[in-house]
């Protein structure tokens, strides 16, 4: 019969393992007596050699499979398959009728070779057909179930189950009566049922380097990533890699068979589940399954200084260190918090609790910031972050938003085309002198010289009033104005966000020429006379009878300063002026 009378079609092949080398030939040959029986002819191959049935994400010939189907690619007909299990043994059937379902609305169906039903819509075939899923499942499950028994049992009396032995020991191979046979090499595998696997220490440079490792992290204090960068300036190399990992140096440090504890079942991934670290209840340990290479007691020690670590402990024990500063300082703040020694950082307890403030409460210490305040913060910093936001998308991508932000920075907007950093102040509006609206503007240190975008928000802290971009402040972290402040003269009031990389180009060329001086609102400046008495007289007396040497300073250089201020100042001068007077007098008596 020539092709032409035929139907072409592609074969799927799939095994387990590796050992299984004779599978493909009689998937291969089954198959081929079936498409001559049926009137097909295979026109292509797709094959997952050494791969599990369980998932199909490692299975690149499925996947293939399915890609050319559902793309339309495929130039065949049909699909042959040797059975129900080599399509897959998924744990939800479902997942396997969802594969074949792809394949048949594409009008590709999928023929079973070996199963005594065909596949079509014949309620008994159904049946049949989802029977042999749960069926091929199943003997999965059972199948893991009676090699972990078995595995368990094998290493609770010694024998290494799994792979490499790992740096600083080796795999050796004995008989079943416990005689030593050969030591076996990377790769290799026992080829007898009855021998078993052991652990034994490794290569005399190898060990020296483990008992390096655990020198330099219990005497020098030094991290995984240190340790590794030395061992990598001393030139030791790692097995099968170019330089050291701190993952790696972490496992030395850690793995209880450098003590000699042969351990199994540490993590779990039963039937291609997520990896699962189990608790040391439910390990498998052999005590003394060979000679150790590290000493316990050390080995113990490193564990208590891993395990005290900030992200190996809980959250009950962050809470215990809250609670023994709140009974020494008698109060809870983020200040108390930094600067108590052993304590974990701010940014810890805000990702383990969600806020510093929650953190304190769960502690037992009522903080002074109600969460109402607490809440009107951050929606102050929701709005600054939607008004950045909003201007680099306005900007069409003239200006970007620098992400700096820890405790010394926080992030700016970036001009491009001049690189020029542009700081942004959201002013929360308060009730001042007689109930007039006042917005106080502040800065870290680091952005009092960057020109500032300031935000002025309503009286309810919700929304924006007005956009203004103003002079940096150059002297001082903060300062108060109010509504029709006469300082605005020269700044850019900002209607469209488009503009904004314009106004800041403004503002920079008046920066250049002008060094502007930002104040807090003053009420009264001091005469020529007054400033005159004041040059007459002692600093240091008038420092003694209270006066603040920096409103000294503002009233000699002639800047206002609060009305209430000068007065007292002038009062006290009179007041010292009129004890020389009395002095001059008395003295001549």
């Amino acid at each position: 019969m020539g092709n032409q009378n035929l139907i072409p079609a592609a074969r799927y092949l799939r095994m387990s393992t590796d050992r299984q080398q004779y599978s493909f030939l009689n998937q291969a040959e089954l198959m081929a007596t079936f498409a001559e029986r049926h009137g097909f002819y295979v026109t292509k191959t797709y094959e997952d050699p050494a791969k599990s049935g369980l998932s199909f994400r490692k299975r690149v010939g499925l996947q293939m499979l399915i890609k050319d189907v559902v793309s339309g690619l495929a130039d065949y007909k049909a699909i042959l398959v040797y059975d129900v299990s080599r399509w897959g043994r998924f744990q939800d059937i479902d997942e396997a009728a969802h594969y074949e379902f792809l394949c048949k609305s594409a009008g590709i169906p999928v023929h079973y070779c070996a199963e005594p039903f065909s596949n079509d819509l014949g309620l008994p075939n159904l049946i049949m057909k989802s029977l042999k899923r749960v069926m091929a499942g199943e003997y999965s499950r059972e199948l893991g179930v009676r090699i972990f028994a078995a595995q368990k049992r094998l290493a609770a009396l010694g024998y290494r189950q799994g792979g490499q032995a790992g740096y600083g020991l080796r795999r050796l191979l004995v008989s079943p009566d416990g005689k030593p046979k050969q030591s076996l090499a990377k790769g290799e595998r026992k080829s007898i049922a009855d021998d078993r696997v052991v652990q034994i220490p490794g290569p005399a440079d190898e060990i020296a380097c483990v008992h390096e490792i655990y020198r330099l992290f219990l005497e020098g204090e030094t991290s995984f990533t240190a340790i590794a960068r030395e061992l990598d300036r001393r030139e030791i190399r790692y097995p099968n890699r170019t330089s050291w990992n701190p993952w790696a140096v972490k496992n030395i440090l850690t793995h209880p068979k450098y003590v000699g504890l042969n351990v199994y079942g540490r993590s779990s991934m039963r039937l291609n589940a997520p990896k699962l670290e189990l608790p040391r209840s439910e390990w498998t340990i052999c005590s003394r399954a060979f000679q150790p290479i590290i000493d316990p007691s050390k080995y113990e020690q490193v564990q208590s200084v891993i395990a005290s670590y900030t992200r190996n402990r809980t959250n009950n024990h962050l809470l215990e260190d809250l609670k023994s500063i709140l009974a020494k300082q008698g109060k809870l703040n983020s200040y108390s918090i930094r600067a108590h020694h052993g304590a974990a950082s701010l940014t810890t307890y805000v990702s383990r609790f969600g806020s510093i403030s929650r953190a304190i409460r769960q502690a037992g210490y009522q903080c002074r910031a109600t969460e109402e305040a607490l809440q009107k913060d951050r929606n102050i910093r929701a709005i600054r972050t939607k008004l950045m936001e909003d201007i680099v998308l306005a900007s069409a991508g003239r200006v970007r938003i620098d992400d700096r932000k820890n405790y010394r920075f926080r992030t700016c907007l970036r001009v491009k085309s001049s690189r020029q950093l542009v700081a942004v102040a959201v002013a929360r509006c308060y009730k001042g002198y007689k109930g007039s609206d006042r917005w106080r503007i502040r800065c870290l240190r680091n952005e009092r010289n960057l020109i500032i975008l300031l935000a002025r928000v309503n009286e309810t802290n919700d929304c924006i009033s007005d956009l203004i971009v103003i002079p940096p402040l150059r002297k001082g972290n903060q300062v108060s104005v109010h509504k029709d402040d006469p300082r605005f003269a020269s700044v850019i009031r900002l209607t469209d966000l488009g503009d904004f990389e314009t106004a800041v180009k403004v503002i920079s060329s008046r920066t250049e020429s002008v060094n502007w001086t930002w104040y807090e609102p003053s009420d009264a400046l001091a005469t020529k006379q007054q400033i005159a008495r004041i040059e007459r007289a002692c600093k240091n007396d008038l420092k003694r009878r209270g006066m603040n040497q920096k409103t000294l300073e503002r009233i000699r250089k002639g800047i206002p300063v609060r009305a209430s201020k000068l007065r007292k100042c002038m009062a006290t001068l009179e007041e010292l002026e009129g004890e020389k007077t009395r002095l001059r007098v008395v003295k001549p008596g």
